[in-house]
């Protein structure tokens, strides 16, 4: 008589705070990739400054159902898009003059904190991103490997671990010219099932580059900082 073999089923709820993300299929990726390298050639004009940029330095806006204005960042809700350089002073100003009111000419609604929205859905979208290239395999995890793959000319770039006060960590001198920027290591840590991210390696793929368009997308809306195209726009 036959007896049922029994295995032990291994707990897999995410840790506390964890990002669920959705595992990427080799289309997935791909398509993923393909749509990071169209936006590269594609041309909008920004309500704001005026300037013609590739639509991946900026940020699409349209109108839902009830017109307040809301974030596209896939640039794929109908309707005429209104496109601002991804820089968070720039959707500042155009969220607090009449910018996207005289683009799309009608009324609209803006939350004040839409530069906030901004900020967290990109950061979010790069959070995905990393988790996608971790199933791709290019991604290097820890000092370390990233020192060896370095070594061997396997990297494109690196990007960091912020704190949770978000102060840029230390890079040690071997790896600096390689590092693009910080990343929340909190996050960062949740999307790679680790407790602590010290740095992550990247090695070149068209995930790696369609993250690296996220990433600076990002910063400039991260950061604050005031970007020289904008020195004769409207101020908030």
């Amino acid at each position: 008589m036959g007896m049922a073999s029994t295995s032990a089923t291994k707990d897999k709820t995410p840790p506390q705070g964890a990002v669920s993300l959705p595992l990427a299929s080799a289309d997935d990726c791909g398509k993923i990739a393909r749509a990071g390298v169209r936006e590269k050639h594609l041309k909008r004009k920004c309500i704001v400054s005026g300037k013609v940029l590739s639509r991946s330095e900026m940020i699409r806006f349209a109108l839902d159902a009830n017109r307040n204005v809301v974030p596209d960042l896939c640039a794929c809700m109908p309707g005429r898009g209104m496109w601002v350089v991804a820089d968070r002073d720039a959707i500042v100003a155009a969220s607090k003059g009449s910018k996207f009111k005289h683009s799309i000419k009608t009324k609209v609604k803006v939350d004040p904190m839409l530069p906030d929205t901004v900020k967290a859905l990109l950061l979010k979208r790069c959070l995905e991103l990393v988790g996608f290239a971790k199933t791709a395999g290019v991604v290097v995890v820890g000092q370390s490997s990233v020192e060896q793959a370095l070594k061997n000319g396997e990297l494109a770039y690196i990007i960091m671990g912020s704190n949770a006060e978000g102060l840029e960590p230390e890079v040690p001198q071997n790896i600096s010219s390689y590092v693009i920027g910080c990343l929340p290591e909190a996050e960062l840590g949740a999307v790679l099932s680790s407790n602590q991210i010290f740095c992550l390696g990247f090695k070149p793929h068209s995930l790696t580059s369609k993250l690296r368009l996220e990433f600076t997308r990002w910063q400039g809306v991260n950061s604050g900082a005031i970007n020289p195209s904008l020195t004769d726009c409207e101020k908030p």
